[in-house]
C-alpha cells in the first residue's frame, strides 16, 4: 500500500471523527467490495490518463485528455473519502495498478493518437458495464444506499461521455481496433475481479497508529541470563568423498539415454571403419577377384575382429571395482576407507561418553580459530593436515552447565571452525570416529538443540530427492500423466 494514501487516509479518519461523520458500524460486505473495487478502478483511470497526457500533453488532444483527467482526478479524491467514511478496506494492490495504469496509457500513447481514445474506449465501456451492475445491486436498498446511488450514478454518465469523447476523436480508426481494445478490456476484467474480494487490506482501526500494517508476530524471547559464560572453540573436520556417489535408478536411466543418444548421432570410429573394410577384402578374395597385391598382403595381417576378440578376453580378466566398497567390508568406524562416496566428520566423546564434535576450551590470548587449530592438535596429532575455511566460525551452540556444578559460569557457547582433512594418520590415543552426517544426527536424536544447531553447518551430504520413478523406462524416460 502506498504510504502517502495511508497517511492521508489517517489524517481523514482523524478529522472525521472529530466532525462526526464516521458510520458507526461498518460497511456491509457488498457496499465494502463496491467501494473497494471503485476506488481501484479510478486509482487506475487516473494513471491511465497521467500516462497519456505525458506523451501527448503537447498534442492537439491535450486539451481533451486533460479535461477527462481533471474528472477521474475528483472520482479518485471521492472514493478515498468515502473508504475513509465507510471504513471499507482498499486492496493491496494498488501499487500495481498505479504502474500498470500509468504504462498502459502511455503504451497506447506512443502508439498515436488514435490508439490513445482506443485505450479510453475499452476502458471506459467496461467502466460503464461496472457501475451499472452495481447501481442495480444497490437499487435494493435505495434508501440506505442513497448516497453511493448518486455518486455512482454520476460517475457513470461521465464515464459515458468519456467513452463517447473517444469515438468522436477517431478510436476506431486505430490499427488493430479490435484486438487492442479486447486485450485492454480482459486486462480491466481481470483487475476487477482481483479487486473484488481477494488481496483485500486489513480493515482500518481508525483509532489506532497501525491503519493497514499486520500485526507484528509474536516472538518468543529467552530469558535474560545474567553471569560468565565460558567460551570453547569447536572442530568440524571433514574428509570430502574420494570417488563419485554410484548411480541412482533415475540417473542410470538418463545416463543410458545420453549414451544412446551419442551413439545414434556419432559417426564410425576407425576401427569400425577398418573393420567393414576387411569384410569387403576378405570376401573379394574368396570370390578371386583381389588382385591389387599391397590387399593381399594385408590378409596376413591381424584384422580388426581378430583385435577387437583379443581387447574382449583382456577386458574379462578385469575385475571391476567402480563404486564404494560394501558396508560389511569395513566395519571399524575409526577408519578413513569406509564411506568413499561420501564425506566423514570426525567426532570424538564427550565427558558423559556421547559423540560429538571435538571441542577445548578458549584461553587467552590465542583467538578463537586458533582455539580451533589447538582442538586439531589436541585429537589428532602432529601427523594429520588440514585446511581451515576462513577465519569466521561456521556454527554455534550454547548450553546452561547443571546447578549442582560448581563454577564461576553459567554455561558455555562453543563456535565451530570448518576444516577439510588433507592427509596423516590420527592419534590412536584418543576415542575417534569417521561418521557420515546421517549418523551422526542419527547419534544425537536424544539432544535435539544440539542436533539441530550442527545440522545447520553440516550441508555435504544432504539427500536429494529425485522426480517419482514411475515414469522412468529402461533406455528412455518419460513423463507422467501430470507432468
Amino acid at each position: 500500500m502506498n504510504s502517502k494514501i495511508i497517511g492521508r487516509y489517517r489524517f481523514q479518519i482523524i478529522r472525521l471523527i472529530h466532525s462526526g461523520s464516521v458510520n458507526s458500524n461498518r460497511a456491509s460486505p457488498v457496499v465494502d467490495s463496491i467501494i473497494r473495487v471503485d476506488h481501484a478502478g479510478e486509482l487506475g483511470a487516473d494513471r491511465i490518463y497521467a500516462g497519456q497526457m505525458a506523451i501527448l500533453g503537447n498534442s492537439k488532444m491535450g486539451p481533451v485528455i486533460q479535461h477527462m483527467w481533471d474528472q477521474e482526478k475528483v472520482h479518485k479524491e471521492t472514493f478515498e473519502k468515502l473508504i475513509v467514511k465507510y471504513r471499507a478496506r482498499p486492496t493491496i494492490m494498488v501499487p500495481i495498478w498505479n504502474v500498470a495504469g500509468f504504462l498502459l496509457g502511455a503504451g497506447t500513447a506512443l502508439m498515436g493518437e488514435k490508439a490513445a481514445m482506443a485505450c479510453t474506449v475499452a476502458v471506459e465501456s467496461v467502466i460503464v458495464d461496472h457501475y451499472n451492475d452495481q447501481l442495480r445491486t444497490l437499487m435494493a436498498e435505495p434508501e440506505k444506499n442513497k448516497e453511493l446511488l448518486e455518486t455512482i450514478q454520476k460517475f457513470r454518465d461521465e464515464e459515458q461521455e468519456h467513452h463517447d469523447s473517444g469515438l468522436d476523436h477517431g478510436a476506431e480508426q486505430a490499427p488493430f481496433y479490435k484486438g487492442l481494445t479486447e486485450v485492454i478490456k480482459l486486462g480491466c476484467k481481470t483487475a476487477i475481479a482481483i479487486s473484488k474480494d481477494m488481496f483485500a487490506t486489513r480493515r482500518l482501526n481508525y483509532l489506532g497508529t497501525r491503519s493497514y500494517h499486520t500485526r507484528p508476530k509474536r516472538v518468543r524471547s529467552e530469558p535474560e541470563i545474567t553471569g560468565n559464560w565460558d567460551l570453547y572453540g569447536g572442530l568440524c573436520l571433514e574428509r570430502k568423498p574420494v570417488i563419485m556417489k554410484s548411480f541412482n535408478k533415475w540417473e542410470q536411466n538418463f545416463s543410458e539415454v545420453l549414451c544412446k543418444m551419442e551413439l545414434e548421432k556419432s559417426f564410425k570410429s576407425d576401427h569400425e571403419v577398418r573393420h567393414q573394410r576387411d569384410i569387403q577384402r576378405i570376401a573379394a578374395w574368396k570370390a578371386d577377384t583381389l588382385v591389387d597385391q599391397a590387399e593381399i598382403e594385408l590378409l596376413s595381417k591381424e584384422t580388426a575382429q581378430e583385435f577387437e576378440d583379443k581387447c574382449t578376453a583382456e577386458l574379462e580378466k578385469f575385475k571391476e571395482s567402480y563404486g564404494a566398497a560394501e558396508p560389511e567390508e569395513i566395519k571399524d568406524m575409526r577408519s578413513l576407507e569406509r564411506e568413499l562416496d561420501k564425506s566423514l566428520y570426525l567426532v570424538t566423546r564427550d565427558a558423559e561418553g556421547n559423540l560429538a564434535l571435538p571441542t577445548r576450551l578458549y584461553q587467552r590470548p590465542e583467538n578463537l580459530r586458533e582455539t580451533a587449530e589447538r582442538t586439531l592438535l589436541d585429537v589428532c596429532g602432529d601427523n594429520v593436515k588440514a585446511i581451515f575455511l576462513g577465519n569466521a566460525p561456521c556454527g554455534f551452540y550454547k548450553y546452561l552447565y547443571p546447578e549442582s556444578q560448581s563454577t564461576s559460569s553459567v554455561g558455555a557457547k562453543i563456535f565451530y571452525f570448518k576444516a577439510i582433512y588433507r592427509s596423516g594418520k590420527l592419534s590412536e590415543n584418543h576415542d575417534y570416529q569417521w561418521v557420515t552426517r546421517k549418523e551422526l544426527l542419527s547419534s544425537l536424536k536424544t539432544n535435539k538443540v544440539y542436533r539441530s544447531r550442527i545440522k545447520m553447518f553440516l550441508l555435504d551430504d544432504r539427500d536429494i530427492v529425485y522426480p517419482k520413478e514411475r515414469g522412468l523406462v529402461k533406455g528412455k524416460i518419460e513423463l507422467g500423466e501430470n507432468q
